[in-house]
């Protein structure tokens, strides 16, 4: 199985496009994050992509864990039991997801719980990772920012995992 995460409408272009041509045959399971408020303006649609077989399900998600926490070890561990019950409740289980594509990179909170549980993943949209060129250490705790704390703490890059 496939899964793949949205965090706006602008990742929903390629996420749309990968799925029709590289994995046309592959089970998928799309997540998307409904915490950035960000009206994706086809939203009611995403159940016709079930009906029609392109996947087998839609999951909405809040992608906020963490936010408003004070230290990057209390964010940490909330991002990890959030995203361990969410994965639970759904029966997603990483043994049986061939691969992951996902906008969420380092500094949004799917993409933390992935490289803090070392799951491989496929960054895309953007081609490389906002974290090492554009954003600097130490950001206000309390703001989406704040998981680059996390990140730079436990020394990890911001990339995906070999």
């Amino acid at each position: 199985m496939i899964l793949y995460q949205i965090i706006h409408g602008g990742t929903w272009a390629w996420v749309i496009t990968h799925k029709l041509t590289a994995m046309r045959d592959k089970p998928a399971v799309l997540l998307v994050d409904d915490s950035t408020k960000l009206s994706f303006g086809f939203e009611r649609n995403f159940d016709g992509y079930v009906q029609a077989g392109i996947f087998s399900r839609v999951i909405h998600f809040n992608g906020s864990a963490g936010n408003g926490l004070r230290t990057p070890q209390e964010i940490e561990k909330r991002i990890l039991e959030t995203y361990d019950d969410f994965f639970r409740k759904n029966n997603i289980d990483f043994s049986t997801i061939e691969a992951v594509y996902t906008s969420a990179d380092v500094v949004h909170s799917f993409g933390v719980y992935l490289t803090l549980k070392g799951i491989h993943y496929y960054f895309c949209e953007m081609g490389q990772n906002h974290i090492k060129s554009h954003f600097p250490i130490g950001y206000p705790l309390g703001t989406t920012w704040v998981y680059a704390d996390v990140v730079y703490q436990r020394g990890l890059n911001g990339d995906a995992p070999p």
